[in-house]
């Protein structure tokens, strides 16, 4: 899963057993929902999130928990 450089959040988060699949999906729109004009980009190989051009949000799967980076 880690070992693949990923060009989109939807590729990141199909890697993932179905289960967390879904848990990275509502990660995702809560994140849209709270920060309008939100740019979604792959930084560090995980999904991130940038405002006014500014790095502002990654989350990252792993095996038994969700990280999420401010």
């Amino acid at each position: 899963m880690m070992n693949k450089a990923f060009q989109h959040i939807d590729e990141y988060i199909v890697s993932f057993p179905e289960s967390t699949q879904e848990k990275l999906y509502l990660l995702r729109e809560l994140i849209h929902s709270q920060t309008p004009n939100i740019e979604e980009y792959i930084g560090y190989q995980m999904p991130a999130f940038k405002y006014k051009e500014r790095p502002l949000i990654y989350f990252a799967g792993y095996k038994n928990h969700i990280g999420l980076y401010l």
